[in-house]
């Protein structure tokens, strides 16, 4: 079969295969299929190469915005209102607290 080739980098995902798939999100899933066109002895400084690499970090940045980002604004709502929670326990405590040494 194929050979498979995992990396982190964009740029060398794309320098040096013909054919990658952007996994992104999460979970994590395939995002995009791209089948690299460009000529093997390309420049990595070559524009054609650059705009490349950028439109692909583009769509991983995308899936990650819609993913991840969501999810940890749903973090941050939840431990702003366990917070809260705290607070409105803690705040009742002093008042039960409150209401013992005024009754002595």
């Amino acid at each position: 079969g194929p050979n498979r080739f995992v990396t982190h980098d964009v740029a060398e995902a794309v320098y040096l295969n013909d054919h990658v798939l952007l996994i992104g999100g999460q979970p994590g899933q395939i995002v995009e299929e791209y089948n690299n066109s460009i000529p093997r002895k390309l420049p990595r400084e070559h524009t054609d190469f650059l705009d490349i690499v950028k439109d692909k970090r583009k769509v991983l940045q995308s899936s990650f915005a819609a993913t991840v980002i969501p999810i940890l604004y749903r973090l941050v709502r939840l431990y702003r209102c366990r917070d809260q929670n705290k607070f409105q326990k803690s705040r009742g405590e002093a008042n039960m607290t409150h209401l013992k040494l005024e009754s002595l």
